[in-house]
């Protein structure tokens, strides 16, 4: 399994076909993202969210991967609290898992705690989906690989999850793991191309 991050989830925000921005149509519900394959969709929606409930981070990001870098900073490592992220018929649903964040946010559970049951969430539920897709295919190699994994918060959680539940896992150790990995590739491809005999 592999996770990375979708042109839709990145987190500047876009503005759209009547002039608004990402901001405004979130707060009035007229932003929709697909279905997606990146735990940065989730980050982004949680900057979204946090505002809202006064809690210090920011609304706005002045570059991709701002949000979900500084709430990967300010999670509480010795936290074990965990948000539920279900794997349910093939599809892991953050409703519970924002929903969780949120009411803890308004309570006033302190953030850096509230940030670790973000990613502890997000590293159980993506431990289940890699647990159900051995069970339906026998396969127990896991390539963690995008952007997602420069978390190394959530790395080092699914990493040692996996692991101790007997999953041979494959991480970036010379490529990176994020967009400079596709440059590379897109690099080997073309020099692949370029020296194809023409037919």
């Amino acid at each position: 399994m592999t996770t990375g991050q979708t042109a839709a989830g990145k987190d500047e925000d876009q503005e759209g076909p009547n002039g608004d921005s990402d901001d405004e149509r979130w707060s009035s519900g007229r932003c929709r993202n697909p279905e997606s394959t990146g735990t940065t969709d989730l980050q982004v929606l949680t900057r979204r969210l946090t505002p809202a409930c006064n809690c210090g981070l920011r609304n706005r990001a002045s570059y991709e991967g701002q949000a979900a870098s500084e709430l990967e900073n300010v999670a509480d490592d010795s936290c074990d609290l965990a948000y539920p992220f279900s794997f349910v018929d093939g599809v892991l649903d953050g409703v519970g898992l924002i929903r969780a964040l949120a009411e803890d946010l308004v309570s006033g559970r302190p953030v850096p705690e509230a940030a670790a049951g973000f990613h502890n969430g997000v590293a159980s539920g993506l431990i289940d989906a890699c647990l159900s897709a051995r069970t339906a295919t026998g396969l127990g190699v896991v390539a963690l690989s995008g952007g997602t994994w420069q978390n190394m918060f959530l790395l080092r959680r699914v990493w040692t999850g996996l692991q101790t539940k007997g999953f041979e896992v494959l991480v970036h150790r010379q490529v990176p793991c994020n967009d400079g990995g596709i440059s590379l590739g897109q690099a080997v491809v073309a020099n692949a191309l370029r020296e194809t005999p023409a037919a």
